[in-house]
């Protein structure tokens, strides 16, 4: 006899036994309330033994990322077991948080909120959070700032989530270092990414830009004035192909013209995104 281990599914057993002889019958038992419940929670153990053999937390933290993954996940594609891949790899892409169980858990819940917003799977919104979280060497409290960025600005640009945060992780070191912001650097590259399809491209062209941006500033004897100034200051000179080229390289070219001619709209983008990140996550 095969029913759900509950109230009713006893209620049921015990009507068929009846009725067909007991030593006709033999029940079939779960541990939980049924076959598929069992099925999860296997997978589930599973999941979370391999979460301890790769991230090595202790079996203390083990029954908190049980207890949280659980809960997590009734509001979560894939369930509980979505959350522990999550679990695993945030911590593998951020190990500094595997010393502190409630900062990764709070990331998770962050990716999670990615994920509903952007329609990623859990695991791949989990991996485009903490790429753009590395790329500017940002700690994990800023994880949910970073999860309206993207949000926000896959909602006014044409770019998703996933191209944005390919592109930040070829020169977002660069950007921070330069002190442009993570709302500047997802603004260009949306900019850039309405003519140049490629992620990485549009990543390293940045790159590139920053570093002669920055380069050009010491050899004038000035600082850098951030990214709108540094355009400001080329404004006069984009249709000076000789000497854009000669500055930042022919690979960059397409690139830099772009950003000089958009430079309102650049302004325009960072400030939208400036806006709509004040505000709870953009679906």
């Amino acid at each position: 006899i095969t029913t759900d281990n509950d109230t009713k599914g006893n209620d049921t057993a015990e009507k068929i036994a009846q009725r067909s002889g007991r030593y006709r019958c033999e029940r079939v038992n779960y541990t939980g309330k049924d076959a598929n419940e069992d099925v999860i929670s296997g997978v589930l153990e599973k999941s979370l033994k391999n979460l301890q053999a790769i991230t090595g937390v202790s079996n203390k933290d083990l029954e908190f990322f049980s207890k949280n993954a659980e809960e997590l996940g009734i509001n979560v594609k894939g369930g509980a077991v979505a959350v522990v891949e999550a679990y695993k790899l945030i911590g593998s892409a951020k190990p500094e948080l595997l010393e502190n169980k409630e900062a990764l858990n709070e990331v998770t819940k962050a990716a999670i909120l990615l994920s509903q917003a952007s329609g990623l799977e859990l695991p791949e919104a989990a991996t485009q959070l903490t790429q753009a979280l590395n790329s500017f060497n940002a700690p994990a409290e800023d994880a949910g700032k970073y999860v309206n960025i993207l949000s926000a600005a896959s909602k006014l640009g044409a770019k998703e989530i996933p191209f944005v945060a390919e592109a930040l992780s070829k020169f977002g070191g660069v950007a921070k270092s330069a002190g442009v912001s993570i709302e500047d650097s997802a603004a260009a590259i949306e900019i850039l990414g309405a003519k140049i399809p490629q992620a990485e491209t549009v990543g390293t062209n940045l790159r590139g830009i920053f570093i002669k941006m920055q380069t050009e500033a010491a050899k004038s004897g000035r600082e850098f004035k951030g990214l709108g100034g540094e355009l400001d200051l080329l404004a006069p000179r984009v249709n000076d192909i000789g000497y854009l080229t000669k500055t930042f390289g022919e690979q960059n070219l397409l690139a830099i013209q772009t950003l000089i001619q958009e430079k309102d709209a650049l302004d325009k983008f960072s400030t939208g995104l400036i806006i709509l990140t004040n505000d709870p996550v953009v679906a």
